[in-house]
């Protein structure tokens, strides 16, 4: 993404492709170069899934409790 950037800016990029940003980066960072950013993703996604999980139960409850069936309508409509 941020050589994306580069050559919007008309920058050269720093790789000229997957295989070579792993060689690159395993070069000069290490193999633990390769899992830099991990810890913020990681959670990240969590974070996400904690809140997508809640809405989700949260909906659906509410329209369970609303006297409709538990069907797929239900599901989809929780979603």
């Amino acid at each position: 993404q941020a050589d994306g950037r580069n050559v919007a800016r008309n920058l050269p990029a720093r790789y000229s492709g997957i295989f070579d940003a792993f060689s690159k980066i395993v070069r000069s960072e290490g193999l633990l170069g390769l899992y830099a950013g991990l810890g913020p993703n990681l959670t990240r996604a969590a974070l996400v899934n904690v809140g997508e999980l809640t809405a989700y139960d949260s909906a659906k409850h509410f329209i369970l409790g609303r006297g409709y069936a538990d069907n797929v309508g239900v599901h989809a409509s929780s979603a």
